[in-house]
């Protein structure tokens, strides 16, 4: 009925094990600056319930072998200088949050989603504060991270999110380079990996942001933006056979910044309306290259809307659209 600190000013340690439950308001991995904390819960029946807040600030949380966590919402690495990790990993293990997973607070924060294991929270942001590292894995077949809500790599610090060997990412807005200085970075790599997003991908909206879909891995949501508002970057490769970014609406390369699209080795990218450097100072270059590369708009393509467009279509990459622009308004 209270809130349990595993490592309050010193090293502390808590293993839950065959079945065991332990129930708290709310927890704390670590509580001082100078303190460790680990938590294993581990097998089959096995659970920590939270009904409040579950902060990891210097220390782990390991999640194994069927094992459950619950909390309202959670924090990874939250002092200045701290570093916090979360595992998660094994068949039916699952870390349930009911709110919003911060990773990368004012300190470095990891979350590892392997084997199976699999997170659920509403929204989550990695990097979270100004100046720190956050980096998400989910690696193997059945490992998953659900977010209900939105999905944020590079806040005001830099995040990392590895969606790799079969994994799957779900959730709503992805945002990555959120606030200017902010650095989001996602790679989507291997045969079956996937991150779906129900609302629009967003890669640099006012800081930089890199999408990478590499050796068969898919990305979809609806519309797409490269480089959103003035003085951010964005960067999305598209690279090797079945890798696939499908946006079921419009795709812009450099909206109000400097976007770049890349497509090689054999990667597919499909939209319906595509545009490169769509606004006025906005810079957009995309450039398909190699045998089975395409670049498919089932609609329009401008390139050179209102900003600065460059399309280069090389050694056997394909365009395809149904109608075409260039250098389509004044200025442009």
């Amino acid at each position: 009925s209270e809130v349990l600190s595993v490592g309050y000013s010193g090293d502390g340690t808590l293993n839950v094990e065959s079945g065991g439950v332990v129930t708290s308001v709310g927890g704390y991995i670590a509580y001082a600056f100078d303190s460790t904390g680990e938590v294993t819960v581990s097998g089959s029946g096995s659970q920590w319930n939270n009904s409040g807040w579950l902060t990891v600030t210097s220390g782990a949380l390991n999640v194994t072998d069927g094992g459950v966590v619950s909390s309202v919402g959670s924090f990874i690495g939250v002092h200045s200088g701290s570093t916090g990790e979360v595992t998660v990993t094994g068949s039916n293990s699952q870390w349930n949050n009911t709110d919003a997973l911060s990773l990368a607070v004012s300190g470095s924060g990891t979350l590892n989603v392997t084997d199976g294991g699999v997170v659920n929270n509403t929204s989550a942001s990695i990097g979270d504060g100004s100046g720190v590292t956050g980096v998400a894995t989910i690696n193997g077949a059945g490992s998953q991270w659900n977010n209900s809500s939105n999905l944020t790599g590079g806040s005001l610090g830099d995040g990392t999110l590895n969606v790799e060997a079969g994994a799957v990412v779900v959730n709503e807005y992805a945002n990555l380079g959120l606030y200017t200085g902010a650095t989001g970075v996602v790679t989507v790599t291997g045969t079956g990996s996937e991150w779906n997003n129900s609302e629009s991908m967003q890669v640099g909206i006012e800081g930089a942001g890199t999408l990478n879909i590499t050796d068969g891995g898919v990305v979809s949501n609806p519309t797409g933006f490269i480089a959103m508002m003035s003085g951010s970057t964005g960067d999305v490769t598209v690279t090797g056979s079945n890798s696939q970014w499908t946006n079921t609406d419009g795709l812009t390369v450099g909206d109000n910044g400097d976007g770049a699209l890349n497509v090689t080795d054999g990667g597919v990218v499909n939209n319906t309306e595509g545009s490169i450097g769509a606004e006025s100072g906005a810079t957009g270059v995309a450039t398909i290259s190699g045998a089975g590369s395409q670049w498919n708009n089932s609609e329009v393509l401008s390139v050179g809307y209102s900003g600065d467009g460059t399309l280069n279509v090389e050694s056997g990459g394909m365009i395809a659209s149904s109608d075409g622009r260039i250098g389509y308004s004044s200025g442009s």
